[in-house]
């Protein structure tokens, strides 16, 4: 990710969650969103999120502090607890189209959290 898609990305996420924490670690900015909502019929409904600006990587990474049931009350696969910057979180597969030039902040994290939206 470029550092100009970066600073974009920093400002529409503070944009839509006003109560965003800001922080760096290790060349990483982190970005801990409160109130994230889960796809309509999980358990909980809403999470804090962490999301993860790596200027070597390609796109950005979202976790989530919850582990949440899917719709139909089945553990998600592929969920694995991670320790970020001294707090745990559980990161997950997605696959989600991500163009830096063409995508917003808020495409890619509802993009990611819809990944609970199917019993797998």
């Amino acid at each position: 990710m470029s550092p100009d898609t970066i600073s974009r990305f920093v400002s529409e996420i503070q944009r839509e969650h006003p109560g965003m924490l800001y922080t760096e670690d290790g060349g990483r900015i982190l970005l801990k969103l409160g109130g994230v909502e889960f796809p309509r019929g999980c358990v909980p409904a809403v999470t804090e999120a962490l999301v993860v600006l790596d200027a070597t990587q390609p796109k950005p990474r979202l976790l989530v502090k919850h582990k949440p049931k899917t719709p139909g009350s089945v553990d998600p696969r592929n969920v694995n607890p991670e320790a970020i910057a001294g707090d745990s979180w559980f990161g997950f597969s997605y696959n989600i189209a991500w163009d830096e030039s063409r995508h917003t902040a808020r495409q890619f994290v509802e993009g990611a959290m819809r990944r609970f939206a199917k019993d797998e």
